[in-house]
């Protein structure tokens, strides 16, 4: 009998040990508990992050007090339909570390990719670094995140955010995603579109002549379109497109290139050609010409057989002979048997 009531009373003392010595569990912070490291499996982002996107009037807290605050730094809001903040991640869980204090609101708003839940900040005593709000067993992927003060807000109230805690595994990812761009080749121009990017107010468009730059502005745009003018046809040019929102350069597009190129006609294969022609006194003449005008030359001799439009051609030639600058070389269409036009690429 004593041995059985001492094997129930180490029995019991065993649980007992086991309870109070077992290690505390992993991830076991609950909302409004201050949390002034990141637990194992997660990861901590600071609110300075360049990703994070704030719109509206956002500040930087310099009370003394925000030494006490992750990294030394925390940003906070007073209220207005246009204030936000926003950012993407890849993972599955999140966690909000903001401020609680006595004159703050706990009905602020988060909306994870569109679901809107709120939260609180609200506390009768002062404590930075606290878990303000937790959602776990988001599927694995990217998760868009908005947070907005509570719409009743007054201005002696105010929404603090100090960091995010995100899976240890996950990352932020850019807001704007870089806009594809792509370039069609013109006469002495190039053209270029690329994806419209949400909340962009302008794009600057840059170029260079040399693959991955360094690249110039020349010039900006309202729209996702710009065409680049007074350039030199045969040069190749590269191009990229950097998005601006709330007056911040956001990630650029990709590179793209075109070379332009003289207007050709699509009756011709080559842009130029040498035109042979046979004179009615048996001679021959040969001019080597851009496409263009072989086809200008055609165009009149058309004319000219329905009867109308001068009775010669002009060719316009360079002289080297001095003290000739250019020779004008007219040929009357009487004059003229037959012609060949030989076409290739310059």
């Amino acid at each position: 009998m004593k041995l059985s009531k001492k094997l129930s009373i180490f029995t019991f003392l065993l649980l007992l040990s086991v309870l109070f010595l077992a290690p505390v569990k992993a991830n076991a912070a609950t909302v409004g508990q201050q949390l002034t490291t990141p637990e194992e499996d997660w990861q901590r982002i600071d609110d300075s992050d360049p990703k994070i996107i704030y719109n509206g009037l956002w500040k930087k807290e310099t009370d003394g007090s925000v030494v006490n605050a992750w990294k030394g730094t925390a940003i906070y809001c007073q209220g207005g339909s246009s204030v936000s903040l926003s950012f993407k991640f890849y993972g599955t869980k999140l966690r909000i570390i903001g401020n609680l204090y006595h004159n703050k609101r706990s009905d602020n708003i988060v909306i994870i990719d569109g679901v809107t839940e709120t939260f609180s900040e609200y506390s009768t005593t002062s404590t930075w670094q606290p878990l303000v709000y937790e959602k776990k067993d988001l599927e694995l992927g990217i998760h868009t995140v908005t947070i907005k003060p509570s719409p009743d807000m007054l201005t002696s109230q105010y929404l603090m955010l100090d960091a995010f805690d995100i899976d240890k595994s996950g990352y932020l990812i850019d807001f704007y995603q870089a806009p594809n761009l792509s370039a069609i080749s013109g006469d002495a121009k190039i053209t270029l579109n690329w994806d419209a990017v949400e909340g962009a107010s302008n794009y600057i468009i840059k170029r260079s002549t040399v693959t991955g730059g360094p690249y110039e502005t020349v010039g900006t745009s309202t729209t996702n379109l710009f065409t680049d003018t007074s350039l030199t046809n045969g040069i190749k040019y590269f191009y990229i497109v950097v998005p601006v929102v709330s007056g911040v350069e956001r990630t650029s597009s990709n590179k793209a290139s075109a070379t332009p190129t003289a207007d050709t006609n699509p009756d011709y294969i080559g842009n130029y050609a040498t035109l042979v022609t046979t004179m009615t006194n048996g001679g021959i003449k040969e001019y080597s010409l851009p496409i263009l005008d072989i086809d200008k030359f055609i165009t009149w001799y058309d004319n000219k057989s329905d009867g109308t439009g001068k009775s010669y051609y002009t060719f316009n030639k360079l002289s080297n002979i001095v003290p000739y600058l250019r020779i004008k070389e007219y040929i009357s269409f009487d004059k003229i048997s037959s012609f060949e036009v030989k076409e290739f690429n310059q």
